[in-house]
């Protein structure tokens, strides 16, 4: 799955969907990171800041996407499950 899937600026439904299913996780883009080959890096971090990933988008594009995992909680993999069940509910909007 995409990064820009689930913290993307423009899906507003999808952003409260996954606000909703994951209150205390905090997302942030980093365009440009020094890092050789990744464009940008979504950041997906705990309150508490004790569980963290970063997602790095890399210039080649395409679906590869290469995950960095920290703490007691495998935070990408309960965005992922997060996605789904937003995606298997036909993606609802926010309002009514």
């Amino acid at each position: 799955m995409a990064p820009d899937a689930v913290a993307g600026d423009e899906d507003f439904a999808a952003q409260f969907a996954l606000a909703l299913c994951l209150p205390d996780l905090r997302f942030a883009w980093h365009e440009n990171p020094a890092v050789e080959g990744v464009v940008r890096r979504l950041w997906v971090a705990t309150v508490d800041t004790t569980s963290w990933a970063a997602i790095d988008e890399k210039e080649d594009g395409g679906d590869t996407f290469t995950v960095w995992q920290h703490g007691p909680r495998r935070l990408w993999g309960e965005v992922e499950a997060a996605w789904a069940r937003y995606t298997a509910h036909g993606r609802p909007a926010a309002s009514g």
